[in-house]
């Protein structure tokens, strides 16, 4: 992720956007990512898919 962080920096991407899992969310929370939305999808048996939208500023010098 740091990688694509430099590299996105270099590209002069002010903003990076993700859907990260419930299992993926402490990870990229840890790496400064902010949470925009909680979704949540019915699927079979009566389970529900859990995700997180999530976006982080980058600094460009």
């Amino acid at each position: 992720m740091h990688g694509l962080e430099d590299k996105s920096v270099e590209e002069r991407v002010r903003m990076l956007g993700l859907d990260a899992s419930l299992v993926a969310y402490p990870f990229y929370r840890a790496l400064g990512y902010q949470t925009q939305s909680e979704e949540i999808i019915p699927i079979r048996n009566g389970q529900n898919l859990r995700y997180y939208k999530m976006v982080k500023n980058l600094e460009i010098s």
